[in-house]
């Protein structure tokens, strides 16, 4: 039997190209780091076992661990591996244990350019991915200044061991524990053969691809469950040259946005059935096509489809690599682009306007932009992002004002 946990993405544009300093003290740093040492030293429970956290260069990447063990002992390794995490999570790092770290991350890398075609690889990809060329020393000077606190910190912040998936391969049936111990479980069977989803519109292949698009788009920006648990998000906007704005969206399609400083100042609020804005003339009620204009335009927003997609409300197809098409049950699509590690690169609407997303952090248990730039064939428009998960949302809100 084997057992992996996997976790959500770290953060955007890795601070070096090493793999991650606290999965380095738990488990990625060798036979002297705490998962080895506790399951493979101690307890004698796998020859093979670590952690890391593997980023990427465009986008998150995933924090994973990985143990080989027998059947007869996969409950007690997934407790042993789970305890060494909760325990560098809640006891931190000693400074000797630290140091020990940081020098064989900043030692190692002598090794990665100890031949020619090693050297020019990494030219390459810091080239191809848009790094400037100093980008490693930078790196391992940063690595220097760290402390053993920063360290700890992140990893409180953005590692949850609560919510890690759990895959386990092996027997079932000698198993020493039930593995609903650890949470809810899904069982696969290695030996059937694989089932896929049919699109009733025709193109069952796109359907079959789009559905796992969509499974991989979801678990990157924090898993269908965590997504069905929200309701509303909040943001605070801002942009160059203007105030900031407050903006709330709430299932299924209600969108408020107020002025930050004074959030009695309405500016647009759109629900279901009515929409109205503030102009020099003051609130005025959105005719039936700006209505629906400002409809089309809440169901690009990507809390919003995040939301819909976790509660089955989309036909989805690949529409090409990494390319996913979501249509509602009205008929009115998005287009949404993927990264590599699955989240969302890009939404397309149907008029042609284009989200593109960046600097994505933890927020509520979800992943969400801290950046986003929107282009429709004009000057482009950059804002940045503060989110909220669940805010207060009042009824009142979204109720015309009398007399507007």
């Amino acid at each position: 039997g084997c057992g992996a946990l996997g976790g959500g993405p770290g953060r955007r544009r890795p601070v070096c190209p090493a793999r991650g300093r606290g999965a380095r003290v738990g488990g990625g740093g060798g036979s002297a780091s705490r998962m080895p040492s506790r399951i493979r030293s101690e307890l004698g429970l796998a020859y093979s076992t670590g952690a890391f956290w593997r980023p990427g260069w465009e986008q998150q990447g995933l924090f994973w661990g990985t143990c080989g063990t027998k059947n007869q002992t996969a409950g007690l390794a997934l407790r042993e591996m789970l305890g060494v995490l909760d325990g560098f999570l809640a006891q931190g790092v000693a400074q000797e244990e630290f140091d020990q770290a940081r020098s064989r991350l900043l030692n190692a890398q002598v090794f990665e350019v100890d031949e020619a075609s090693k050297v020019l690889a990494r030219i390459a990809d810091l080239e191809w991915n848009g790094y400037p060329w100093s980008f490693h020393e930078q790196a391992a000077a940063a690595l220097r200044e760290l402390s053993a606190a920063e360290v700890v910190d992140a990893c409180r912040r953005h590692l949850d061991t609560g919510r890690l998936t759990l895959f386990v391969l092996g027997n079932p049936v000698d198993f020493d524990v039930e593995l609903g111990e650890f949470g809810a479980v899904e069982e696969w069977d290695s030996s059937a053969p694989e089932v896929r989803p049919v699109d009733a519109s025709g193109d069952s292949e796109a359907a079959a691809r789009g559905a796992d698009l969509a499974a991989h788009l979801l678990s990157s920006h924090g898993g269908r469950a965590a997504w069905e648990g929200v309701g509303a998000a909040g943001s605070l906007l801002r942009t160059e040259g203007a105030d900031p704005v407050e903006a709330l969206l709430v299932y299924p399609g209600r969108f408020l946005a107020r002025s930050a400083a004074d959030p009695a100042q309405l500016y647009s609020v759109v629900t279901e059935e009515a929409g109205w804005s503030l102009g020099s003339a003051g609130m005025s009620e959105l005719s039936a096509e700006q209505l629906r204009g400002a409809q089309l335009e809440l169901k690009a927003k990507l809390p919003l489809v995040l939301m819909r997609l976790a509660r089955s409300e989309y036909r989805a197809a690949a529409a090409a690599e990494r390319t996913l098409l979501l249509t509602d049950e009205e008929g009115d699509a998005v287009t949404v682009e993927l990264h590599e590690h699955g989240l969302c690169r890009a939404i397309v609407t149907e008029a042609g306007g284009r989200y593109e997303f960046g600097a994505y952090t933890l927020t509520g248990g979800v992943m969400l932009p801290g950046e986003v730039r929107w282009s429709d064939g004009g000057q482009p428009a950059s804002y940045s992002f503060e989110w909220s998960v669940n805010p207060e949302v009042r009824a009142e809100w979204f109720e015309f004002p009398a007399g507007g």
